[in-house]
C-alpha cells in the first residue's frame, strides 16, 4: 500500500481554516484590533482596500507559538489572503503613548508577531508573502532623540540589526530578521478608537 504523498495532502482554504479554533480567529472584510490593557487600551477598525478576506490570529502574547523563541507579539496579526496561495501581512501593535522604551518594545513585537504569522501561514497553505507592513496605533507620543536624556538614541548599537530605533520611527521603516519593513502610525482618538484601511 502507498504511503500518501504531499499531493495527496492538499486541503483547501476552508478546510484548513476549520482547523483553528474559532475562539482563536476571525475573519471577514473588515476586523477589529482590540488592546485591553490600560497601558495601551485601543480598538482599531481594518479593512482591506482591495476587498480582500482577512484572517485575524490571536497571537497575544499568552497564545504566542511555545516552540518558538519569540514569545512578545503584536496585538493584531492579520494576514490578508490575496487569493488562496498568496497573501501579505499586518502587524499592529497598540500603544497609548509612544516613549523611546515602548517603541523598543513594539519592534520586538512585531518580530514576534511576524515569526508567529508565518506559522498560520503554513498551516493555510500560503505560499507567497508579498509584503509585510507593520503599524503602529497610538494617541500621544513623547519621544524626541534631540531631548532625550539617553544619548545612545541617536546611534545605531553595535552588532545591531539595524538602525537605531529613533531613526526607524523617524524613517516609518522598521529592521529586523535581516529585512526592512514599512511603519504606518495610526492616530487613535481620545477614547482609543482609530480606523486603518490595508
Amino acid at each position: 500500500m502507498r504511503s500518501p504523498g504531499m499531493s495527496d495532502m492538499d486541503f483547501d482554504l476552508e478546510h484548513r481554516l476549520s482547523w483553528f479554533d474559532r475562539n482563536h480567529y476571525v475573519d471577514g472584510k473588515e476586523v477589529t484590533v482590540e488592546e485591553k490593557e490600560k497601558s495601551g487600551k485601543a480598538r482599531v477598525s481594518v479593512a482591506s482596500a482591495d476587498g480582500n478576506r482577512l484572517v485575524m490570529v490571536n497571537t497575544t502574547d499568552k497564545n504566542a507559538l511555545a516552540y518558538l523563541n519569540y514569545r512578545k507579539v503584536a496585538d493584531g496579526t492579520i494576514c490578508e489572503l490575496i487569493n488562496d496561495h498568496e497573501a501579505r501581512l499586518h502587524l499592529i501593535e497598540c500603544k497609548k503613548t509612544v516613549t523611546e522604551k515602548s517603541w523598543r518594545s513594539a519592534m520586538m513585537q512585531f518580530e514576534g508577531g511576524l515569526l508567529n504569522m508565518l506559522a498560520v501561514c503554513g498551516v493555510l497553505g500560503v505560499k507567497k508573502i508579498s509584503e509585510v507592513r507593520v503599524y503602529t496605533a497610538f494617541q500621544a507620543v513623547n519621544m524626541n532623540a534631540l531631548n532625550s536624556r539617553n544619548p545612545v538614541s541617536l546611534k545605531t548599537p553595535v552588532g545591531s540589526r539595524g538602525p537605531a530605533a529613533m531613526k526607524q520611527w523617524d524613517d516609518n521603516r522598521v529592521h529586523f530578521q535581516g529585512k526592512s519593513f514599512e511603519h504606518v502610525r495610526i492616530e487613535l482618538n481620545a477614547d482609543g478608537e482609530g480606523a486603518v484601511t490595508i
